[in-house]
């Protein structure tokens, strides 16, 4: 069985947007603070949405924690690993590296920033549908 590392996984361009007007270290930075909190889900969905995140690998990850959530499963790596097999045709093990890189990149820092990289997912999402400029967009909490 083939394994991946986090350079052939670039690879999978298609799961990574183009546009320049992204927040993936946001987006990074929020899925990895539910990783490893996951009581961290609960309270986090009313304030964000998978079409927020522009990565379709991030969405799919935000998508299957949510639907684990709510289910009331455990979000764990090895559910999000099987949650993906089932959305993505790729190797079993093709996204192995990028969900411990989400874990293994997240400082103390990020985690207390959470609320912040948030607004900065929401604001980028915003501009994305709107074509706002960043200072025009306001962000109820």
């Amino acid at each position: 069985m083939k394994t991946y590392s986090k350079f052939e996984l670039q690879s999978f361009e298609d799961y990574f947007p183009k546009h320049k007007k992204t927040n993936l270290d946001s987006e990074e930075k929020i899925l990895g603070a539910i990783l490893l909190e996951n009581n961290l889900i609960k309270q986090l969905l009313d304030k964000i949405h998978e079409t927020f995140f522009t990565s379709k690998i991030n969405k799919a990850i935000f998508k299957i924690i949510k639907n684990l959530s709510i289910e009331g499963k455990e979000v764990n790596l090895l559910a999000i690993k099987l949650g993906l097999n089932t959305l993505i045709k790729y190797p079993s093990n093709a996204f192995d590296g990028y969900l411990i890189k989400l874990v293994e990149d997240l400082s103390r820092a990020d985690y207390k920033m959470l609320n912040e990289n948030i607004d900065s997912v929401k604001r980028s999402y915003i501009y994305r549908t709107t074509k706002k400029k960043p200072f025009e967009i306001e962000i109820e909490s």
